[in-house]
């Protein structure tokens, strides 16, 4: 994950998949309160993930986030026509985060052995994520 972000963006994806996570979970499970300071959780992450990212990227990604959450609280809750849905968008999100991600990782150009290290795992990293063109490890076809 840190090879396709922007330095410091890590620890702010982590937060908002969390939160992205107990809301959906929450909400299904009709906790409101709890789903609701989720919510402020995720929105509090969204607001740092769009500090080190441009915004169009801060947003994909919490896109992203959010997708694969209701995927899977609403497969849990045997909501299938939602969570394919929710499958569709995350797959979706999936297909626009390399190209968005390129203009995040290569902005500098490498000055020292150790950049062009890092600028090297990144692209590596983005070519794997591009290969993602396979069934989502989120769903099995067969259940949806």
């Amino acid at each position: 994950l840190e090879a396709l972000l922007p330095e410091g963006a890590a620890p702010a994806v982590v937060q908002l998949s969390l939160a992205a996570a107990w809301y959906a979970s929450n909400t299904r499970r009709l906790l409101l309160f709890d789903a609701a300071r989720d919510l402020r959780k995720l929105e509090e992450a969204a607001a740092e993930l769009a500090k080190v990212m441009p915004p169009e990227t801060a947003k994909s990604v919490k896109a992203l986030a959010t997708s694969a959450a209701w995927h899977a609280a609403n497969a849990r809750s045997m909501l299938w026509l939602d969570a394919e849905r929710d499958l569709t968008r995350f797959e979706e999100c999936c297909r626009q985060l390399p190209a968005l991600l390129q203009g995040v990782t290569d902005g500098a150009a490498a000055e020292t052995p150790a950049d062009a290290s890092r600028v090297r795992r990144r692209r590596r990293a983005r070519a794997r994520l591009e290969r993602l063109d396979g069934p989502s490890p989120f769903c099995r076809r067969g259940q949806a």
